[in-house]
């Protein structure tokens, strides 16, 4: 199938003796031509044409239901309201961290004393 669409485009191509190389030839010298001439959206779409045939843009196809996607999808007040509700988790959450790093620093100082202690008895750390 890729083959026959290649071998389609070169016969279109021979028939109209258009070339990629022609293509952007021209777009190129639209796109730097000097100020004025062409107009400027002239100049802009032929060096958008000229970008998107060197690769320099990655096609973004955003996938329904992503995350992105329910973001695009929201109005400006709605966005707002999200983010707030945001805020307000992280809030709520706060508490919880300080608790947990709490705990896990009471641990490692518990860690430290039992082996401060069993160095100074001559015993070996615990294994386990």
């Amino acid at each position: 199938m890729a083959a026959a669409i290649a071998t389609a485009k070169a016969q279109v191509s021979r028939r109209t003796e258009v070339t990629i190389e022609a293509v952007v030839a021209e777009l190129a010298k639209l796109g730097f031509a000097d100020a004025g001439r062409p107009t400027p959206a002239v100049r802009h779409d032929a060096l958008v044409s000229l970008g998107k045939h060197l690769g320099m843009f990655a096609d973004r196809h955003i996938l329904e239901g992503s995350l992105e996607h329910q973001i695009i999808a929201m109005t400006p007040d709605e966005r707002l309201a999200r983010a707030r509700e945001l805020i307000e988790m992280g809030r709520q959450y706060l508490p919880l961290l300080a608790r947990h790093r709490a705990e896990q620093e009471k641990l490692i100082e518990h860690e430290c004393e039992v082996v401060e202690t069993h160095a100074k008895d001559g015993r070996h750390e615990p294994k386990g």
